[in-house]
């Protein structure tokens, strides 16, 4: 062992000093080369894994709308929540509503819908129904199928007694809604319902 030991000295001794330059430009190559080896996760590849670690199916990956710079600032944590909402967005988006909307409430734009109870909870409560201003279905473009809760024509402005009938017969609506239907206790879910009282 001494004797390679003293080799390897004798030879390193005949070899001329390092130009310092050239060692700075070696540095420099070796970075740029093993920047383009290393394998890159690509924050697509990291939205995936984060749909997947959600057991989502891979689909969800065509709702994501922005860009991939938006993605790289989000935490790991907040890629996860992220994620949860691109789901309910297309469960909207198909016409069902996502698990945990289970509180009705009425939108200014979209009428009756359902909602996530928090929201519902901190909402103002007119003539009994949580009021929004907009909603999580606001953005939906197939508005005719949205799930809503059931409503009655009775309670609703649009409604028309028909002044030949009793209290509680036939009538139509003003709203042209529900001709099938004309019945003012009948359960029903309508996008034009409105409370007789309210706005």
């Amino acid at each position: 062992m001494g004797r390679l030991l003293e080799a390897l000295r004798a030879e390193s001794g005949k070899c001329p000093p390092a130009n310092p330059a050239k060692v700075a430009n070696a540095s420099d190559e070796i970075r740029r080369f093993a920047r383009f080896a290393a394998p890159t996760f690509s924050q697509n590849e990291r939205l995936l894994a984060a749909i997947r670690g959600e057991a989502l199916p891979d689909s969800l990956l065509s709702a994501h709308d922005g860009t991939y710079d938006d993605l790289a600032a989000l935490t790991d944590e907040h890629l996860s929540g992220y994620v949860a909402m691109l789901a309910e967005s297309d469960l909207r988006e198909r016409g069902d509503a996502p698990p945990d909307d289970t509180a009705r409430a009425l939108c200014r734009h979209c009428g009756p819908v359902w909602i996530h109870p928090d929201i519902a909870r901190v909402a103002p409560v007119i003539d009994g129904w949580p009021r929004l201003i907009g909603c999580p279905w606001c953005h939906v473009r197939n508005r005719r199928e949205l799930p809503r809760p059931l409503v009655v024509c009775g309670d609703c402005q649009n409604f028309i007694r028909d002044t030949v009938s009793s209290r509680d017969g036939m009538g139509s609506c003003g709203a042209g809604c529900n001709a099938e239907r004309p019945w003012p206790r009948v359960q029903h879910a309508c996008a034009a319902w409105r409370p007789k009282n309210g706005e």
